[in-house]
């Protein structure tokens, strides 16, 4: 599905990267100069190890949140659009929370060099 494409790939690197982010270890992740604990929360790794019964029920609570806190912002279709769009986003964050937890994180596979060639510009000139 397109949709469910795109849906992926927003954010500039994906529900897949985002799950993972959440899944692996707190001290491999850029600091910054963060000087407090380098390990998940308590409440953080107890969410992800429930992430399986989570995330259908987290489709509609995230839907409900959204859509409530945004209602000064965008009139009610803009607001019902990007509301489902993060509801959907969050689900399937959790989604692969839940696969990358019990089932394991893919194995890297080359990282850009093993994405599909993406269409160039067609002759404009450039390299």
């Amino acid at each position: 599905m397109r949709w469910s494409r795109s849906i992926r790939r927003c954010g500039g690197h994906g529900v897949e990267a985002d799950a993972a982010l959440g899944v692996g270890d707190l001290a491999d992740l850029p600091s910054f100069n963060w000087d407090g604990p380098v390990s998940w929360p308590v409440r953080r790794r107890l969410l992800n190890r429930l992430s399986p019964l989570l995330f259908i029920p987290y489709l509609p609570a995230v839907f409900i949140v959204s859509f409530m806190r945004e209602r000064s912002y965008y009139g009610l279709r803009e607001n019902l659009r990007m509301a489902l769009g993060q509801a959907i986003y969050g689900g399937m964050v959790q989604f692969y929370v839940a696969r990358y937890l019990y089932l394991g994180l893919p194995v890297d596979t080359g990282g850009a060099a093993a994405e599909r060639p993406r269409p160039s510009g067609g002759g404009h000139g450039g390299a």
